[in-house]
Parts: structure tokens; sequence; C-alpha cells
């Protein structure tokens, strides 16, 4: 997802050709593209990291672009004034610019990534939550049932507050003050 806003960010034409791919990508459910993933990479672990990864993509791809692409055309300009390069607006403001929007995207990509890998499970599996899930309600047994989602409620929280701290340590360079701040 980052790589891919990267590249749209380069240019409109770009962004214009490959964003309804990326959007349309989105409105594929999820549930009936595990079992033709199950077809193509075969059982294990990696139909399950696929749906994952097409869950998470499309926050990840758009929150960054977003970021890519608000930057103050004025800082733009300023910079091509001194001479920066392409590259250089892209490592020194643009990039700068997106970290807070990537990390929201990558924090909704983390969590939606625990129900991608049980939609994967859900189809092709003898293990894991989402099995359990499967054989609780197959079996009327809500405890069952319940202890399973509330593990994937707790691997969502962990993985969310991983890519928190993340973001603390990451972005605690970065200015929240704003201009209104009267402090």
């Amino acid at each position: 997802g980052f790589t891919l806003a990267c590249l749209m960010a380069q240019s409109e034409k770009i962004e214009r050709s490959i964003y309804p791919f990326v959007l349309v990508s989105q409105t594929f459910p999820k549930e009936a593209l595990a079992p033709l993933l199950l077809i193509w990479l075969g059982y294990g672990i990696w139909p399950k990291v696929a749906v994952a990864a097409l869950i998470s993509f499309f926050p990840i791809a758009i929150s960054t672009l977003r970021g890519l692409t608000t930057v103050e055309p004025v800082l733009v300009d300023v910079m091509r004034t001194l001479a920066a390069s392409k590259w250089d607006v892209f490592w020194k403001l643009r990039l700068p610019n997106s970290l807070p929007h990537l990390m929201s995207g990558l924090k909704m990509g983390a969590t939606l990534s625990v129900i991608g890998a049980v939609v994967g499970e859900f189809v092709g599996s003898d293990a894991g939550l989402g099995h359990l899930i499967q054989v609780g309600n197959s079996q009327l047994s809500t405890d069952l049932t319940f202890a399973a989602l509330f593990a994937l409620g707790a691997m969502s929280l962990g993985l969310f507050l991983a890519v928190e701290a993340i973001e603390r340590q990451l972005l605690s360079r970065y200015d929240r003050v704003t201009y209104f701040d009267l402090r």
C-alpha cells in the first residue's frame, strides 16, 4: 500500500490510472476471494497472509496517498526555488508530511489484518481462531466462540498498541502544535 501510494503521488496521470483499481480491489468480498487464493497459493499460511494483506492494503494506500499529496504547495515551491530535486522534495517534505497519515493507515490495517487472517482460516484451515469460531458455531458452543472472539479482540488490540508505540517513537519529533495554539 505504501509503495503504490508513493507511485501514485509522483504524478496525477499515474494516480488517475491506478486509483480506480485500488478502489475496485476493495469492493471484492474477501470471503469470495479466499477460496481462489487457497487454490492459487495452496493450503498453509500463504492464503491467510494474502487475505490479511488484501484487507489491510486499502487503508494504508489511501492514508499514505493523502499524506503525500496534501503538502502545502508553497513549501514545494520554496524547495524548488532552492534547487531541490523531485527526490529531495519527496524525502524532505512529502514523506515527513505523510507519516501521521501512514501511521493512521497502519493502525487500521493492523486491526483489519486480523479479520483477513480469520477469513482465510474460515475457508481452508483445520486450526486457528477462525477454525475455532466455525467449530463453536457448528456445535452451538457459545463459550468456545466467545473465547475465540475475545482472543481475536486481544490480538487486534495488541497490534494496534504496537503500531501506536512505533508511531510515538517515529513521530516524537513531529510538531503537533497548531498555529492557533495560544498556550
